[in-house]
């Protein structure tokens, strides 16, 4: 470790104004006079830190949890600094889902009295500040970096050692460090990355922590004896069974094999001495056809062998997981018995895989080109990995911490299926040459259904204690099931806001007392959407504040905006609130979000339609006049006829004996989380007031959190 960026102790400020506290025998300072449910909250943070033990502590949004959560975990990591030997001392590696609600944490710190040396982790699509590179995203992105760094054509590739010292101690949000990086000549992927090592906090999306791939990108943190906390862990498990899951499709593998034949192409110019390659390194320009071709005819093979399948259609066919080494085999032209699987492993043990996928890779940087192969071989050693397991065969070094990971092929569901829509439109394209398309958009799919894969990962780097919490956790004793984890420490608690503060009503009818139906075969009824829009318009109207109106899906939202547009979106703007839809673009989001939010301190009010497990209602915090009023229309059951979801319960109903729930159990649940995760962003608030408008035949009631007046009498 570098000692210049290393700091001894985690540094306070004084601030008399803040209340001191013991909690579990550690003094903790709080912003704040602390609710007694906020107490309770820092002395189990602190239990799960003193005695390396797992905890899930769910408290209901509003209830100040990030910032308990930020400030007893500080206060133990300052007292116990202070006693750790200097080569192994504790860190807190605090993830949450999304870099918005990661900007949000740093917001909360800066309320604190500490000062920890912190760093913020994101990839190249939020760090890059390089104009060239930031044409690109995702792999393409990755690779142009790397090669702009090593032909040292970014400026911004390596600054020095005292530069990067001015930014220790700094709390600095994701924007806030970019600008700092690039004021001071430092690339933020890289001066990230050297921040590591010498940092107290380490703050990062929690998909960093469960997705394999950025264990390499990141591979300088330290999670042993550190406290591994993830906030808004409501979604942990979906996430971490999106990072073991993948697919092999046709579009894809033939760009794999076109990335190789260009490959070629590289290596035969440099055969034939032309020099436009001269820059290439030596190691890389000695990789032979034989090695690509070891490469190109198993993905050629497997890509004729998912097109050759009958009868899949657009509905699909699904296997059990245990069929994904066989179909693999089948696929790419091993057998069993033969040597080529045998070598194949010998490959990846020997790293000889990586090495040849990793020089194909570099022939393919002068083109910009490599994101493909890259991808690939990510996820061939997935089923290497597989098919190591099924021989007891040591995996290869580049992942070595997986060998005791116990993970096999039954947490998986296949699905082989074919795109219909792209083969519409390329048969219509076709029509005239009589070409056929089957097969062409095929694809098998891996769904993985054991989120506990990612779990035992980390166990393996032995961290002290993980921490999950968030406003919906209950039943915690099926998220302990799930995630194969035993958690010592459990909190569950209620309110600080009581029940005569809030009011929750459920409208079943409309204005001509018709009954609302949002079901999938009633959705689209036209009478019925008139009737929403009408209601809508006039809480809204009727409303001092935002309003946020939460749909169960971008299609559901975007139909119904449409035909609203020209009536009722207009008579609410006449009454002057602003009206704002949520945009599936991350970046376009946020700047809209802003927007409502200024608009509503300028107008009477403004209105945010948006989408259930959305950006909108997946963590972001309102205060004050920001929410007055939430709307869920519909339940938000997670989408019936999706495929992955039919295949998730019926993996549930094979496994409830283990697992303790049931397909339909995790189907409810499920929707109340979400509603929960919607309805909560009105919480953060101290007071309410409830008022009511009534109509002809109902009483629509809306709440504004406003101080309660009538109470100081």
């Amino acid at each position: 470790m570098d000692n210049s960026l290393k700091c001894p102790q985690i540094h306070t400020v004084e601030d008399p104004t803040q209340t001191n506290l013991i909690c579990s025998g550690i003094p903790v300072v709080f912003p704040y006079k602390p609710y007694p449910s906020q107490v309770e909250y820092i002395s189990s943070v602190i239990e799960a830190c003193e005695s390396s033990k797992h905890a899930l502590l769910e408290s209901a949004t509003g209830t100040g949890k990030t910032l308990s959560l930020l400030c007893g975990s500080l206060a133990w990591l300052k007292q116990k600094r202070a006693s750790c030997p200097e080569l192994n001392y504790p860190k807190v590696i605090y993830s949450s889902r999304t870099h918005a609600q990661l900007a949000q944490i740093v917001g909360q710190l800066r309320k604190t009295v500490y000062r920890p040396s912190m760093c913020i982790l994101a990839s190249r699509d939020h760090t890059c500040i390089n104009k060239e590179a930031r044409k690109y995203s995702g792999s393409q992105l990755n690779i142009t970096c790397m090669r702009l760094k090593k032909i040292k054509k970014c400026p911004y590739a390596k600054g020095t050692r005292e530069n990067l010292i001015k930014l220790r101690g700094k709390l600095l949000d994701l924007e806030d460090f970019r600008s700092e990086c690039k004021s001071i000549g430092w690339c933020p992927f890289y001066a990230a990355r050297e921040l590591i090592p010498a940092a107290d906090l380490l703050l990062l999306p929690y998909n960093y922590i469960l997705d394999l791939m950025y264990h390499s990108m990141f591979r300088q943190i330290q999670y042993a004896n550190s406290i591994v906390i993830f906030d808004e862990a409501h979604n942990v498990q979906s996430v971490a069974e999106d990072a073991w899951s993948f697919d092999f499709s046709i579009e894809w593998l033939k760009k794999c094999v076109g990335e190789i034949d260009a490959a070629k192409m590289v290596k035969e110019s440099i055969l034939r001495g032309e020099g436009k390659y001269d820059n290439i390194a030596a190691e890389v320009k000695n990789i032979t056809m034989e090695e690509l071709d070891f490469v190109k005819y198993p993905i050629i093979n497997l890509m004729e062998y998912l097109k050759k399948v009958e009868n899949v259609g657009e509905e699909g066919l699904t296997f059990d997981g245990k069929m994904l080494i066989e179909l693999f085999i089948k696929g790419t032209g091993y057998s069993k018995d033969s040597s080529t699987v045998k070598d194949g492993l010998s490959l990846l043990n020997s790293n000889t895989y990586s090495t040849i996928l990793g020089n194909c890779s570099e022939l393919l940087a002068p083109l910009n080109l490599g994101a493909q192969i890259t991808l690939w071989f990510q996820t061939i050693s997935m089923v290497f990995w597989f098919m190591s397991n099924e021989k007891q065969a040591e995996f290869s070094s580049a992942f070595k911490f997986l060998n005791k990971v116990n993970c096999n092929t039954h947490d998986y569901k296949l699905l082989l299926h074919d795109d219909c829509e792209k083969d519409k439109r390329k048969e219509k394209n076709k029509e005239k040459k009589k070409e056929k398309s089957e097969g062409e958009f095929r694809s098998l799919k891996a769904f993985c259904f054991n989120p506990g894969f990612s779990f035992m990962v980390i166990l393996e780097k032995n961290p002290r204690s993980i921490i999950l919490t968030s406003g919906t956790l209950t039943p915690m004793e099926l998220i302990e099931r799930d995630l194969r984890m035993n958690f010592s420490i459990k909190l569950a608690q209620g309110h600080i806001i009581d029940d005569n503060q809030v009011l929750t009503q459920i409208i079943t009818h409309d204005y001509d007392n018709s009954k609302f139906n949002f079901n999938y075969e009633n959705r689209n009824n036209t009478k019925q959407i008139y009737s929403l829009g009408k209601l809508i318009k006039e809480i809204s109207i009727n409303t001092t504040g935002g309003v946020l109106v939460f749909f169960t899906s971008y299609i559901m939202l975007n139909k119904y905006y449409g035909i609203w547009k020209a009536d009722m979106i207009p008579l609410i703007q006449n009454a002057g609130r602003r009206v704002y839809r949520e945009n599936a673009d991350s970046q376009k989001n946020a700047e809209l979000m802003k927007e409502y939010k200024e608009s509503i301190k300028r107008s009477l009010g403004a209105v945010f339609f948006a989408v259930c497990r959305g950006k909108v209602s997946e963590g972001m915090d309102f205060f004050g006049s920001e929410a007055r009023t939430a709307i869920v229309v519909g339940v938000p059951f997670p989408a019936a006829t999706c495929k992955r979801v039919v295949l998730k319960r019926q993996y549930l109903d094979e496994h409830h004996e283990i697992l303790g729930v049931n397909s339909q159990m995790w189907y409810i649940q499920e929707a109340m989380r979400t509603v929960n995760q919607s309805l909560g962003r009105i919480i953060p608030v101290s007071y309410t007031h409830l008022r009511a408008h009534e109509t002809s035949l109902h009483l629509v009631c809306r709440l504004l959190l406003e101080k309660k007046k009538k109470k100081k009498k």
